[in-house]
């Protein structure tokens, strides 16, 4: 009999997304080891002190991006998941700011500051910008197209994507 483990995926990497995948791989009945090489799984879900009494996640906006529908089906605030949106994030420049809001007119505001030009056409980047992510949002629950079938489902699935 072999001593060895076997499994049927390996993530590498223990971060939000590699916990995800494995979470999902795990349910659909699959052995599955998830590698880190930190001391700590989580990724942009890690909550750390970097102040005493002083707690934050350093990529909290990132995990914004998380799917509901990821939240929902991992039942992870079942498991402890707190999430708070932030209405602003701060962006250091050399020596001054600029807080991007949620509210458009206040960003613009806040990029006139240091360039007029900029500002003018934050509104069509803001617009161009939101469509992208409608997109992605979409994207990210469908399994990637595989451009190589050259099947007639395979091409009709290719195609459709285009």
């Amino acid at each position: 009999m072999s001593t060895h483990r076997k499994y049927d995926a390996i993530v590498v990497g223990g971060g939000h997304n590699g916990l995800t995948c494995g979470a999902y791989l795990a349910r659909a009945g699959k052995r599955t080891l998830i590698l880190e090489q930190k001391p700590y799984v989580g990724g942009a879900s890690v909550t750390e002190e970097f102040s005493p009494g002083f707690r934050a996640s350093t990529y909290a906006f990132i995990l914004g991006h998380l799917h509901p529908k990821v939240i929902e089906e991992l039942e992870l605030r079942k498991f402890g998941l707190e999430y708070y949106p932030q209405p602003n994030v701060f962006n250091p420049t050399e020596d001054d700011g600029i807080i991007f809001s949620k509210d458009p007119v206040k960003t613009r505001e806040q990029i006139a500051r240091f360039s007029r030009s900029d500002a003018e056409n934050y509104p069509k980047f803001f617009a161009r910008l939101q469509s992208t992510i409608e997109i992605l949002r979409r994207l990210q629950l469908e399994t990637p197209v595989n451009p190589f079938r050259k099947d007639p489902a395979g091409i009709m699935r290719t195609l459709g994507f285009a």
